[in-house]
């Protein structure tokens, strides 16, 4: 199969995020700032373009990385339930450790779309 600089970037990201899910929202800030800086230096159309679609598909990707880490943590909750029901509560902790996971991720989310 034939392989493309954007098909290249992509397998590499997730490869990475496989790894290690959270490092994406900084690296995601980085890469901006320096397509940021280009701009200011006239660069061709053409390279503008190109950079701030590699802006936008590493947004996505760290997105998708973010979600799918968030998902296996989320199936994982029942192995941290100790089924102990505090009287000042009512009920168990998963509900608040499952609110918890994603008022987190909703946070990252948001950090990396304003970017």
């Amino acid at each position: 199969s034939s392989s493309t600089p954007r098909r290249d970037v992509e397998h590499a990201v997730e490869m990475v995020c496989k790894a290690q899910q959270f490092w994406t929202p900084p690296t995601v800030k980085r890469i901006k700032m320096c397509v940021e800086r280009l701009l200011v230096i006239n660069i061709p159309l053409p390279c503008v373009t190109c950079n701030v679609e590699l802006v936008h598909d590493m947004q996505r990707l760290c997105v998708k990385c973010l979600f799918e880490s968030t998902e296996v943590s989320i199936r994982e909750l029942h192995s941290r339930e100790n089924w102990k029901f505090p009287k000042e509560r009512g009920h168990t902790a998963l509900p608040l450790l499952f609110q918890n996971m994603v008022l987190s991720l909703l946070s990252t989310v948001k950090e990396v779309m304003d970017l």
